[in-house]
Parts: structure tokens; sequence; C-alpha cells
């Protein structure tokens, strides 16, 4: 055989094996990928919905019934005689926790629940009239002045300061007390 021939069938032969394989080639499965994992963004997990805060209930007004004011009644009668008897005998520090303590009864005192027993107002609350308030409101200035007073060793202003505090009180004893 010539040379040629050779040549020519082996160049045959390849070009028909090339085109066989590469028709085999489109029957078989695609060769599998290298694993290589691709990074997924992260999963985001459920988000506990944000922590509500308890919702703070508006303060119910804690208003004072007939026993409770009677109570503060005695306590003030009771703090009032000590501050009395302290101014008497000048005991400035003894006068002047009476004094503040009798302040704080009287921002108590606005708090009762009683109704007025008598007069254009009767049947309405106590803390609702605007004598009663003011007065509760003057017995606490005379006895936050006294105490200072007191503190200052000033007496001639706390015995002022006390007369102050007899009025406030007698003039709201004189028409609502019992």
């Amino acid at each position: 055989m010539h040379y040629r021939t050779v040549a020519a069938t082996c160049l045959v032969l390849t070009l028909a094996l090339g085109a066989f394989s590469q028709v085999m080639g489109q029957d078989k499965p695609p060769a599998p990928k290298p694993d290589v994992k691709k990074e997924e963004p992260p999963k985001e997990e459920p988000k506990d919905p944000p922590k509500e805060e308890p919702k703070e209930e508006p303060k119910k007004e804690e208003w004072l019934n007939k026993d409770a004011f009677e109570r503060l009644m005695k306590d003030i009668k009771a703090t009032n005689g000590k501050m009395r008897a302290s101014l008497k005998s000048k005991r400035g520090a003894e006068t002047e926790t009476a004094a503040n303590d009798l302040a704080k009864h009287a921002e108590k005192i606005v708090k009762s629940d009683l109704d007025v027993k008598e007069g254009e107002t009767k049947g309405q609350k106590m803390r609702d009239q605007k004598d009663f308030k003011g007065w509760a409101e003057d017995l606490k200035k005379a006895a936050e002045a006294l105490a200072k007073a007191a503190k200052d060793g000033k007496w001639d202003d706390a015995e002022k300061e006390k007369d102050k505090v007899g009025v406030s009180c007698k003039s709201c004893h004189d028409k609502y007390e019992d």
C-alpha cells in the first residue's frame, strides 16, 4: 500500500473516531463537578419580636376612705402635739422633724374620699373643694416654713408658722369635721 493511502486512511479514521467520540459523549451524563460548596448567605434565624416593656398602667388614685382619713387625722393630731411640745422647749431638731412630718401628712389630706356633709356642695367630694385643697396647701407650707425656722433657731418665726398651722386646721375643721 502506498503511504498516501495509509495516511489518508489514518486521517479518515482519526476524524471518524473524533466524530464518534463526540457523538457518544453527548449521550453521557455530564461529568460531576468538583465538590465546591457555595457559600450561602447565613440564614437569618427568625428574630424574636422586640420585647415590649410592660406598659405601666396609669396609677389609680388611692383615695382615703373614712377609716384611713380618720387615722390620718389622728396622726396629724399626734404630730402636731409633738411639734408644739418641742417648739415650746425650743428643741430645734425635734421641732424640725415633727414639722416636716406634718407637711407630709398635709399632702395626704387631699386624698380624702369623703363627701361634703352639708351646704351647697353637699354630696360632692371634699377633695374637689377649692377651700379644702387651699387649707391643706396652707398647712403644708406653714409646716415646711416652721421646720426651716426651727432648724435655723428662729423661734419667733417658728411661733408665727405654728399659728398659721392652727388657723389652717381650725378653718377646715369648722367646715368639714363631722
